[in-house]
C-alpha cells in the first residue's frame, strides 16, 4: 500500500506541478518572513534580520531543487525545460530546422513507403495462420526451359492421400468468366478450388457456408462462393444473398456463402470461387497441367520432408508408367518441387523491391550525413553559448542532455513528417497499382512499418547525439575563455569528420547512380526492341469465351465485325495475342513431335508456344513471311497445316528446308501419315509474351478451328477511327451476337507495348530519382563542408591574400582536399558497385551489369556535381577582402 500511495503522490505532483511550485514558493516565503520577525524581536533591524534569516535558510534555489527531488519527478521537469529550450532554439534557426526536419521527413517517408510495399509483397505476403507451413507443389521441366509449371488432379489425389508431411492439400485455378450483370455482360475473375483450400488457409465464411467435396462431382449442383468485396459491390452486403443465383458463362450458379476479406489477400483479383470438378469414376491421369497445388504442412514437418516424400511418389509413378509417359518425363526432365508459398509469391518482386529499399536506405544515409554536417557546424557556431552556460554552472552533462533533447525533437518531427510522406507515397503507389492491376489489395502503413520507421528515427537520433556530444566533450572551454579562440585540434577533428562524411556520401551516391544508369540503359534498349508486328492503328480487345461457344462465336463475330464502317480488317484469335504484366500468364506451351527429328543425347523434348489464327491474321499484323506462305482459307478449314516462326526453323531445321516437313504439337506422335501436320511457311519472330520472355521458346501458328481457346480470345482490329468510337461499335456488335459475352482489356496495341515495360519504367524512374537525390545531397554535403572549412579559415585566407597569393592558388588550395575526398568516394563507390553487380543482373535487359559506359557515366556525373559544389564556395572565398577578413577575426 505504501508503494501505491507513493506512486499516487508522485503522479499528483507531476499533474499539478505548477500549483505545487506556487505552494512551495509561498511556504518558503512564509518561513523566511517568520524567521525574519523572530530576529527582529531579538533586537535586530529589519535589514539585519532579513539578512540573518537568508543566511540561515541558505539558497532558496537549492531548497527548491531538493523539494523537487523529493517529489521524484525532477527529471521530467528537467526534460520539459530542455524541450522548451530546444523549441526556442529551433524556432530561432528556421533555416536549419526546415532543412533538417524536411530532409529527415522526406527520406524517412520514402524508406517507409518502400518498406511497406516490400513487407506486403515479399516479407509478409500471406497474412494467414502459420504462413511458414503453407507450401506450393509444382512441376519443373528444365529440359524445355520451363522452371515452373502447374500441377494436376492426379498429383493432388496422390499427394493428399500418401504424403504424411501434409496436413491437407487443395487445388486452385484462375479463370475469367462471363458474368451477366443487370446492365451488360462483364468479366468476372473467378477461381475453381477444392474445399480443402478454405481449411488450409484458415478462413471461415462471413455468411452462409463453403462447398464440400460433393460439389466437385461433374453433375453436382452448380454453386458459388462470393468474395466480400463482390458481395458489397453487387449485393450491398445483404444477408439474403445466400440462396440467390448469378449467371456465369451462360449458366446459373447458386450462391451458398460469402468468403471473408482475408480470402482476398490470397488472390486480390478473385471475385468468386467455384468448385473444381472431375469425374472420380474415370481414371485420373497425372497429365495435363493447369491448377496450382497448395498444401499445409503438419506441425513439426518440414519442406525437405515433404520434398522427399513427393519425390518418392513420383519415382514410383515413373517406374509403373507407360513407355511413352516415361519418355516424356525423360525428355522434359520433369520433377516435382515443394517450396514455401510465401517464397514463391515473393520471387517475382524480391529483387527489384530489395534493390529499391537498399537504394532508398543509401539516400537516407547520405541525407543523414548532411544533417550531421549541419549539426556539427551548428555546435561549433554555438561555442560561445556553451561557454556562457558553463560559466553559469551548467555541467557538460547538462549541455549534452540538451543537445540530445534537440536531436530528439528534430527526430520526432522528422518521424511524424516521414509517416505523412509515406502515406502520400503509398496513396500514389495504390493509384498506379489500381490502374495496372485492378482489384489488388491496397498497401497500408502496417504496425511493423511504423515500428521500423520509428526505430530508424531513434537510431538516427542516437547517432546524432553521440557524435555531437563527442564534439562538446572535446571542447576546451578554459582555453576558449582565456584566449577567445577555438582550439586547433578541435577544428582539425571537425574537418576530418566532415571529410569522412563527404567520402561516404559520394560512395553511396555513386552506387545508386550506377544502378540507375544501368536500369535506364536497360529500359531504353527494351523500348527499342521491335515487337515483330506492325502496331500502327491496331486495336486489341479480349473476350471471355465459354468452351461451348469457342468454335461458333468467333466465326459469327468475324462476319459481323467486318461489316462495321471504318474497319480495314479484323481477326478473332484463339488465344490472347500480347500478354504483358500484370497478366501472370503466357501463350499456351505444347510438346512438339517432328517426323524424322532425332534429339541428341541429353536434349529435351521439342516444345513451342502456339495459338490459333485465321487466313487474314498475317495481313492484320503485317507479318513477314521469310519462307513459304501463309494459310489460305481452305488450309485453315482443313486444319492440316502449320506456320512456324524463325526461331523454330533455326532450332529444329538448321541447315535444311522446313517447308514440307511434318510435325504435330500438344499431342502424341501420330501412327499414320494422315495425322501429321505440314509446315507451309516460316514467319518472322513476334514477341507474343512481351519483351521479358527469356525462355527462347519457338512459336507455331495453327488453324483457329482446331485449337482450344482456353476460355479467352482476342479481337485485333486495324482502323483509322478513334478508339472510343470503335470500342462502342464493337461492344454493340458483340452484344448483338451474344449478350452474355463481355469485352475487356480494350487498348491500342501501342499502349499494350508500353505496358509491357511498365514495371521496368517504374523501377527505372524511382531509382533515377533516388540517384538524382543522392548526387544532389552529396554535392550539397561537399558545398556545406567546404563552406564550413572556409568559415574557419577566414583569417588564414585574409593573410594569404594580403601578402599577394594569387586567387587561383587560393581556390586550388581550398579545392584540393575536397576533390581528393570526392575522388576517393568515387573509387570506393565503383568498387562496391562491382561487388554488387550480380544482384542487379536479373533486372537488366541486354545490358551487362559491369557495363563500362554506365560506370564511367556515373563517375563523371558524380565528379561534375562534386566539382561544381567545390567551385562555388572556393570562388567566393577567393573574392574575400583581406581587410574585412582580418577585422572579422
Amino acid at each position: 500500500m505504501r508503494v501505491i500511495f507513493s506512486l499516487r503522490a508522485r503522479l499528483r505532483a507531476l499533474k499539478q506541478r505548477r500549483k505545487l511550485e506556487a505552494e512551495m514558493h509561498e511556504e518558503m516565503r512564509l518561513h523566511l518572513e517568520q524567521r525574519t520577525e523572530e530576529y527582529c524581536h531579538d533586537g535586530l533591524t529589519l535589514e539585519e534580520a532579513a539578512r540573518a534569516a537568508a543566511i540561515e535558510f541558505g539558497s532558496l534555489a537549492s531548497l527548491k531543487e531538493e523539494a523537487r527531488e523529493a517529489r521524484g519527478w525532477d527529471w521530467t521537469e528537467s526534460l520539459l525545460r530542455n524541450v522548451r529550450y530546444a523549441r526556442r532554439q529551433l524556432a530561432s534557426s528556421k533555416l536549419f530546422s526546415a532543412v533538417t526536419i524536411g530532409s529527415l521527413s522526406l527520406f524517412l517517408g520514402i524508406n517507409a513507403a518502400a518498406f511497406a510495399v516490400l513487407d506486403s509483397l515479399v516479407l509478409n505476403p500471406l497474412p494467414f495462420p502459420y504462413p511458414d507451413r503453407i507450401v506450393e507443389v509444382y512441376n519443373s521441366l528444365p529440359k524445355v526451359g520451363v522452371a515452373k509449371f502447374c500441377s494436376n488432379v492426379g498429383q493432388y489425389l496422390d499427394f493428399k492421400a500418401n504424403v504424411s508431411a501434409f496436413e491437407t492439400a487443395g487445388l486452385w485455378e484462375m479463370h475469367q468468366d462471363a458474368f451477366a450483370d443487370a446492365d451488360r455482360a462483364k468479366i468476372l475473375v473467378t477461381a475453381t478450388v477444392t474445399p480443402e483450400v478454405f481449411d488450409l488457409l484458415g478462413v471461415h465464411p462471413s455468411i452462409g457456408r463453403f462447398f464440400d467435396l460433393t460439389s466437385s462431382r461433374p453433375n453436382a449442383p452448380r454453386v458459388v462462393v462470393l468474395t466480400e468485396s463482390f458481395w458489397a459491390e453487387h449485393f450491398h452486403r445483404a444477408p439474403s444473398v445466400v440462396g440467390k443465383t448469378i449467371r456465369l458463362n451462360g449458366e446459373e450458379y447458386e450462391i451458398v456463402g460469402v468468403a471473408p476479406a482475408a480470402m482476398e489477400k490470397f488472390a486480390p483479383q478473385v471475385q468468386a470461387l467455384r468448385p473444381l470438378t472431375w469425374d472420380p469414376a474415370e481414371p485420373v491421369l497425372r497429365s495435363g497441367y493447369s491448377p496450382m497445388l497448395i498444401a499445409r504442412l503438419k506441425a513439426g514437418s518440414t519442406v525437405a520432408l515433404a520434398q522427399s516424400q513427393t519425390a518418392a511418389l513420383e519415382k514410383a509413378f515413373y517406374d509403373g508408367a507407360a513407355p511413352r509417359t516415361r519418355a516424356f518425363i525423360d525428355q522434359t526432365g520433369q520433377t516435382v518441387r515443394v517450396d514455401l508459398l510465401r517464397r514463391q509469391r515473393a520471387e517475382a518482386f524480391a529483387h527489384p523491391l530489395f534493390l529499391l529499399q537498399a537504394s532508398a536506405a543509401a539516400v537516407l544515409l547520405v541525407a543523414f550525413a548532411n544533417i550531421l554536417d549541419l549539426f556539427i557546424a551548428r555546435i561549433n557556431a554555438r561555442e560561445m553559448e556553451f561557454h556562457t552556460r558553463a560559466a553559469l554552472g551548467a555541467s557538460r552533462k547538462d549541455i549534452v542532455f540538451q543537445l540530445g533533447v534537440e536531436s530528439g525533437v528534430i527526430g520526432i518531427f522528422g518521424l511524424l513528417g516521414g509517416l505523412a510522406v509515406a502515406e502520400a507515397g503509398l496513396a500514389l503507389a495504390n493509384h498506379f497499382v489500381a490502374i495496372l492491376s485492378p482489384n489488388t489489395v491496397a498497401f497500408h502503413l502496417q504496425t511493423s512499418v511504423v515500428a521500423a520507421t520509428a526505430a530508424a528515427s531513434l537510431l538516427l537520433i542516437a547517432v546524432t547525439t553521440i557524435i555531437t556530444s563527442s564534439q562538446v566533450l572535446q571542447t576546451s572551454w578554459r582555453r576558449y575563455r582565456e584566449t577567445g579562440t577555438r582550439t586547433q585540434s578541435r577544428s582539425m577533428q571537425s574537418r576530418k569528420l566532415a571529410g569522412y562524411f563527404v567520402v561516404g556520401q559520394i560512395a553511396f551516391g555513386l552506387m545508386v547512380t550506377v544502378i540507375a544508369i544501368l536500369l535506364l540503359q536497360s529500359f531504353l534498349r527494351a523500348a527499342a526492341v521491335p515487337p515483330g508486328f506492325n502496331a500502327d492503328r491496331l486495336l486489341s480487345l479480349r473476350l471471355a469465351v465459354p468452351e461451348s461457344k469457342e468454335h461458333t462465336l468467333p466465326i459469327r463475330l468475324d462476319e459481323e465485325l467486318r461489316k462495321l464502317p471504318g474497319i480495314e480488317s479484323c481477326v478473332v484469335t484463339a488465344a490472347p495475342f500480347y500478354l504483358v504484366p500484370p497478366v501472370n500468364a503466357s501463350m499456351p506451351l505444347g510438346a512438339v513431335h517432328i517426323r524424322g527429328y532425332e534429339a541428341g543425347p541429353g536434349d529435351g523434348l521439342p516444345s513451342a508456344y502456339y495459338c490459333g489464327v485465321t487466313a487474314n491474321y498475317a495481313d492484320v499484323l503485317g507479318l513477314n513471311m521469310l519462307r513459304g506462305r501463309w494459310f489460305s482459307e481452305p488450309e485453315i478449314a482443313s486444319g492440316r497445316y502449320v506456320v512456324i516462326d524463325e526461331t523454330f526453323s533455326k532450332h529444329y531445321f538448321s541447315g535444311q528446308d522446313p517447308i514440307g516437313q511434318k510435325m504435330v504439337i500438344n499431342r502424341a506422335a501420330p501412327t499414320t501419315d494422315s495425322d501429321w501436320l505440314e509446315i507451309i511457311g516460316v514467319a518472322n519472330n513476334v514477341l507474343h509474351n512481351g519483351i521479358g520472355d527469356k525462355s527462347g521458346q519457338p512459336f507455331v501458328y495453327l488453324s483457329r478451328a482446331h485449337t482450344p481457346f482456353f476460355g479467352a480470345a482476342s479481337i485485333l482490329i486495324k482502323t483509322e477511327r478513334p478508339t472510343d468510337e470503335v470500342l462502342k461499335s464493337v461492344r454493340e456488335t458483340v452484344a448483338a451476337v451474344d449478350s452474355e459475352i463481355p469485352v475487356f482489356d480494350n487498348k491500342p496495341e501501342r499502349v499494350l507495348m508500353e505496358e509491357s515495360i511498365q514495371d521496368r519504367r517504374a523501377l527505372m524512374f524511382l531509382l533515377v530519382s533516388l540517384a538524382g537525390c543522392c548526387v544532389f545531397l552529396a554535392s550539397l554535403g561537399i558545398y556545406g563542408s567546404l563552406s564550413y572549412d572556409i568559415s574557419r579559415r577566414i583569417r588564414e585566407i585574409g593573410i594569404r591574400l594580403a601578402i599577394g597569393t594569387p586567387k587561383k592558388d587560393i581556390m586550388k588550395m581550398l579545392m584540393t582536399a575536397t576533390c581528393f575526398r570526392a575522388t576517393t568516394g568515387v573509387l570506393i563507390g565503383l568498387a562496391c558497385g562491382l561487388l554488387l553487380h550480380r544482384y542487379v543482373a536479373s533486372l537488366l535487359f541486354n545490358v551487362s551489369p559491369v557495363d563500362v559506359g554506365a560506370y564511367t557515366t556515373s563517375a563523371v556525373v558524380v565528379l561534375i556535381g562534386s566539382l561544381i559544389a567545390c567551385l562555388i564556395p572556393a570562388a567566393r572565398a577567393s573574392r574575400i577582402d583581406p581587410v574585412v577578413a582580418l577585422r572579422a577575426e
